[in-house]
């Protein structure tokens, strides 16, 4: 029982962490153009 609320809360820390890495990345990305969305012409 123990260890099932240990990894529950690892589990949602690990989501939580993702998440915000994500937001983070987005926000550093966002200011340059073509990154945000990897549309590169001529290569997709």
């Amino acid at each position: 029982m123990l260890q099932d609320l240990v990894r529950a809360a690892v589990n949602e820390a690990s989501r939580r962490v993702d998440e915000e890495l994500a937001n983070q990345m987005k926000n550093l990305a966002g200011g340059i153009p073509g990154i945000a969305g990897m549309k590169i012409p001529g290569l997709f």
